[in-house]
């Protein structure tokens, strides 16, 4: 298992798998304003979705 393989954003619930070399859509509920922390299962691969309103 690579450490990419698992997208994570722990506030929204979200676990999803994603492909080598593909792109995946990631269907997101309607968000309030804010900031949300994603990273892999690993939590080498970090970054934030920023929601403005």
């Amino acid at each position: 298992m690579c450490c990419s393989e698992t997208l994570l954003i722990p506030d929204l619930g979200i676990s999803d798998t994603l492909p080598t070399n593909k792109l995946k859509l990631i269907e997101l509920p309607v968000l309030k304003t804010g900031e949300y922390d994603f990273h892999c299962q690993m939590q080498r691969y970090l970054g934030k979705l920023i929601v403005y309103w």
